[in-house]
């Protein structure tokens, strides 16, 4: 009787483990995307690359020349839910395009555009800190099954 015993307790104690597994907060890990950069070639091109941190895609731009182009390619996972893109060393910009296989958007960011947030249109945002100048593309811009994103832009005073 005392081997029946244990063997209770141990069914009871593994029904145990699998319902608290069961009704458990699971946090599952998502993939990081894997991109893909497809670079301007020209040699006064500005530098550019991609940073992924908590779920937000933030395409970074260093002035050289104040003008250039990428693309990202998505290889593998998902778009971020945000993506934001930082202009660094820009006093302003001429133009600069932001296109996808489905959606497109054309802006200019004026001197006079400091501290305080402005609408640039089809959800768009710009904000000024310091020598940067910091573009957030609305929510869904990149729509899941789109398998790039390019950028193109010029500032006004070039070189």
């Amino acid at each position: 009787m005392a081997k029946s015993i244990g063997i209770n307790k141990a069914k009871t104690l593994l029904a145990t483990l699998f319902a608290f597994a069961c009704t458990a907060n699971v946090v599952v890990f998502a993939s990081t995307p894997v991109l893909q950069q497809k670079q301007d070639k020209r040699p006064r091109a500005d530098k550019s690359w991609a940073n992924i941190k908590q779920n937000v895609l933030e395409i970074c731009v260093d002035y050289r020349g104040g003008i250039g182009k990428t693309e990202f390619v998505l290889v593998k996972g998902n778009w971020p839910a945000d993506i934001r893109f930082a202009f660094r060393n820009f006093k302003a910009l001429e133009g600069f395009k932001i296109h996808t296989a489905s959606n497109m958007f054309d802006g200019a960011i004026p001197h006079s555009v400091r501290r305080k947030r402005i609408e640039l249109g089809q959800g768009f945002t710009s904000m000024r800190k310091g020598n940067s100048i910091y573009i957030t593309a609305p929510a869904g811009f990149v729509r899941p099954e789109e398998s790039s994103i390019s950028i193109e832009w010029v500032d006004f005073y070039r070189n």
